[in-house]
């Protein structure tokens, strides 16, 4: 079973917005088409996402996976006999956690919804977790889909920065939001990270 990882996108427009959705699985066979249209710089691992325009996004995500693994000592080959997939383009960064996540949480059964929108940072083995814009947008957008019953019955973690961006492009903590405490009465956890 696959873990998905849920990805909230805000539009200009609200009914424009998206709960993407992330996940990696072991590789298949590349078609002809496909191993003839790849460009040789490219890592098969995000393939998928080319058409997508989130290469870089999945780039960012794995090196920061394979960071992660090999500072813990732990075995970075399987990363190469997987595929990173994402239902819908994302702008920015803030897709970077959730697809890192992905192939992270690759062999874990859903029992939770996972929720993220971040960007990964960091140098060496440091790795961080970068604040995105939008973020009160996004939980109040994640609350809605709660309450509508469209994110169904399962209690879900909501992984984000210790801040967000705000509009003036200044950083803010977001342990002062009041939505945080509205998703958290109907089973929504917001865990920030850094």
């Amino acid at each position: 079973m696959t873990q998905f990882i849920l990805i909230p996108t805000i539009a200009e427009e609200s009914r424009h917005n998206m709960l993407l959705t992330a996940y990696s699985m072991p590789a298949g066979p590349l078609s002809e088409q496909d191993r003839s249209a790849l460009d040789k710089q490219r890592s098969l691992i995000t393939f998928p996402l080319q058409e997508l325009g989130l290469s870089a996004t999945g780039f960012r995500a794995i090196d920061s996976v394979r960071r992660l693994l090999a500072e813990q000592g732990r075995d970075v080959d399987w990363l190469n006999n997987h595929r990173l997939y994402c239902s819908g383009k994302c702008e920015g960064t803030s897709a970077e956690l959730g697809l890192a996540l992905a192939l992270l949480l690759r062999d874990r059964v859903g029992e939770l919804d996972i929720i993220t929108s971040a960007a990964l940072g960091g140098v060496g083995n440091n790795i961080t977790i970068e604040a995105v814009a939008k973020i009160p947008e996004k939980l109040q957008f994640v609350l809605e889909q709660k309450q509508s019953g469209k994110l169904g019955d399962k209690n879900g973690l909501f992984f984000i920065s210790n801040n967000y961006i705000d509009v003036d492009g200044m950083e803010r903590p977001v342990n002062n939001l009041p939505v945080i405490s509205k998703l958290a009465e109907i089973g929504v956890d917001v865990i920030a990270v850094s």
